[in-house]
């Protein structure tokens, strides 16, 4: 059996990518938990289509393509630390 390795712990400054790969979120809530993440000393990103909202199914925050490519961007930058997953509207 493979033995599990922890990720290491979150420094202060550490760079954090907020995507949203379901629904779009709700511009204010995602500015309380951006605070949230600034107040434990984080550096949060969010992701370019966060916010949006696909033209034809406005319940997904953008295209599939856009949403995969923040997902992908994120996870692939070397300078993020971490993902983190917005939930979208309720």
């Amino acid at each position: 059996m493979t033995e599990l390795t922890r990720p290491s712990r979150l420094s202060a400054g550490a760079r954090v990518a907020v995507v949203a790969p379901s629904g779009p979120v709700v511009e204010e809530r995602l500015q309380a938990g951006l605070d949230i993440l600034r107040g434990w000393d984080l550096d949060p990103v969010v992701a370019p289509h966060a916010l949006a909202t696909d033209g034809d199914l406005g319940y997904l925050a953008g295209s599939d393509a856009d949403r995969a490519a923040d997902l992908q961007q994120a996870w692939c930058d070397p300078s993020v630390s971490a993902e983190l997953c917005a939930r979208g509207r309720p």
